[in-house]
């Protein structure tokens, strides 16, 4: 029988293991074609359900050409290493994505305006994983907050907020270099009375680092930035960055 790792020592190795894939951006199927073993058997130790041995763990450290016995975790992981339900990304590999955005998307209150708002991304220390939060909307009431998933597999970047059992999400493609963030909001808008209908709608987030001040609110065709905006807005499913069939 092979020597099996303590529940401790187990513990430790998978967070090590999870901190270095993350960290290099590489996946669980890599190392286990690299360390040959099989896939079952690293996601059940990394996730606990059975111990590590002794031969996976020298074969894990010769893949990743680190050593994952003796050495002592991050003190505090969970402020540098997302949970893996958003990812398992590590906050130096996301740090592109902080910042303020000037986030457009099409009225629904009025057919044929861009409604517009802020997004701030940051790094909360205490979660250990990014969080946004919109601002100088017009409509306060709607402002949301939430968490950011951004999974290695497909580098999609997800803005969730859920509350009371509501989930609102915003699903984007990573951009090339400094360009907008784009992709679809999928959420709620008010309907007759006091009826929510479900919406798709494109949205798209541009940095605000080179723009000093931007014009915010239900943006109407006749305002200064109306076409920079609707240019925005419409060139994600021109583009091809989302696709809304019919």
């Amino acid at each position: 029988m092979q020597s099996e790792l303590s529940v401790e020592g187990s513990e430790s190795v998978a967070l090590l293991v999870r901190e270095e894939l993350a960290r290099r951006r590489l996946s669980r199927q890599w190392l286990a074609d690299e360390a040959k073993v099989s896939l079952s058997t690293l996601e059940k130790a990394l996730a606990g359900s059975r111990p590590f041995t002794l031969a996976t763990v020298v074969r894990l450290e010769d893949a990743l050409g680190t050593a994952l016995r003796g050495v002592r975790p991050s003190a505090e992981p969970v402020r540098h290493v997302a949970p893996e339900s958003m990812g398992a990304y590590v906050r130096p590999a996301v740090q592109w994505l902080e910042g303020t955005y000037l986030t457009l998307r099409p009225s629904f209150s009025e057919k044929g305006a861009i409604f517009a708002y802020l997004t701030s991304i940051s790094w909360d220390d205490g979660k250990g994983h990014l969080v946004f939060s919109e601002a100088s909307r017009t409509d306060t009431e709607y402002e949301q907050k939430g968490f950011v998933s951004f999974p290695n597999l497909s580098g999609t970047i997800y803005l969730v907020t859920i509350f009371e059992g509501q989930y609102r999400v915003a699903i984007l493609n990573r951009p090339v270099g400094k360009a907008a963030i784009s992709g679809i909001l999928l959420t709620l808008a008010a309907g007759q009375g006091a009826q929510l209908t479900p919406a798709a709608v494109p949205l798209a987030l541009l940095p605000t680092a080179n723009r000093p001040a931007a014009d915010v609110g239900v943006i109407r065709e006749g305002d200064l930035c109306y076409a920079e905006y609707r240019e925005c807005v419409d060139r994600i499913s021109s583009g091809g960055y989302a696709r809304f069939p019919i």
